[in-house]
């Protein structure tokens, strides 16, 4: 073979390994990046998780006793969503939702169910505080609030957790629900901070998180 051939072809290794690497090393998602959860937080998943009887993720038995039921790409439970007019609002408490976007990935709703609507302070400060404090602002569109930043890291008994939510029927908002709910979305990350250390990733957290 040619030389010229030869380094051609070398460089052609060299760059489809380096997009293998990128495509399996998550190294946005080292464990470092997600601190040890609040204390309330820790209370809020053992209420839902440990305590209701359920794994992280769960497994198909233990949703099922729960009353989720197979939908595309996941499990939800029946009548889960209402809709009015040309959206559609969760209206269950508790877990409601399961959804696997792939790559190992899950997605768990909580529904937080409140006797009344709140004002969009008294939702944030409610939900902000169940949570421990995590999110620092909100944003208002008409049909419901998002708390800021979007997504909060934390470690939770080994897994690595993105945290969410999506409040909607606060006071006088575009939703015509009755009363307030908070969807709480977690994003079991674990996948993706335990492949970064197989990848050769160093990170001292994750010891105790493994």
């Amino acid at each position: 073979m040619k030389p010229s051939r030869r380094l051609f072809l070398l460089c052609l290794l060299c760059v489809g390994m380096r997009g293998y690497t990128a495509s399996v090393c998550p190294d946005d998602y080292p464990p470092r990046s997600f601190p040890e959860a609040e204390d309330e937080l820790a209370s809020f998943l053992d209420e839902y998780f440990p305590e209701a009887g359920l794994s992280l993720p769960p497994t198909p038995d233990q949703l099922r006793r729960h009353g989720l039921r197979p939908v595309s790409k996941g499990w939800q439970l029946p009548d889960a969503l209402r809709r009015i007019g040309k959206r559609s609002y969760p209206v269950r408490p508790g877990l409601w939702r399961v959804a696997y976007p792939g790559e190992g990935l899950s997605v768990l709703h909580i529904l937080v169910q409140e006797p009344a609507p709140l004002s969009e302070s008294e939702a944030f400060n409610t939900y902000n505080d169940l949570l421990g404090g995590l999110f620092a602002d909100y944003d208002d569109p008409a049909y419901g609030m998002i708390l800021l930043p979007e997504e909060v890291r934390r470690r939770w008994r080994g897994h690595y957790l993105g945290i969410s939510v999506r409040i909607y029927g606060v006071r006088d908002d575009a939703t015509g629900l009755k009363t307030s709910v908070g969807d709480v979305i977690l994003t079991d990350y674990s996948p993706w901070a335990h492949r970064y250390l197989d990848c050769g990733g160093d990170d001292e957290t994750a010891a105790a998180g493994r």
